[in-house]
């Protein structure tokens, strides 16, 4: 008899670090054709569920994906979010002690702060 062990499930964030992340995507500007145009600022809500699951609400727009912790030192852990439909991961860096985020944006968007409120 021989045991296996199976470990389908990514590492996942501990529990006082999960829950509600909350800030302002700043205003930016985005080249679309010839025009230049002028995104307004977003609330951004990322919240971290139990199985490697996260909800980001970005404005109006919801959306649900995994995540998995790609390293992880003394101070900040790096994230990749995989959201369907997306082709490139969204990176997130959590600051355990500040216990914030810094979204990494994808361009043109820039990055933005978000502070745990639960």
């Amino acid at each position: 008899m021989f045991l296996t062990s199976l470990s389908s499930n990514a590492q996942e964030l501990k529990k006082k670090l999960r829950g509600t992340y909350l800030g302002t995507l700043p205003s930016y500007y985005m080249e679309v054709g010839e025009q230049l145009l002028e995104v307004d600022d977003a609330q951004v809500s990322i919240t971290f569920l139990e199985g490697n699951k996260v909800q980001e609400t970005l404005g109006s727009s919801n959306q649900e994906g995994v995540y998995r912790i790609t390293s992880e030192s003394k101070t900040a852990i790096i994230i990749q979010v995989n959201y369907p439909n997306q082709l490139v991961y969204e990176v997130l860096e959590i600051r355990k002690k500040e216990k914030t985020i810094i979204r990494k944006g994808f361009y043109p968007q820039p990055e933005c702060k978000l502070t745990k409120t639960s």
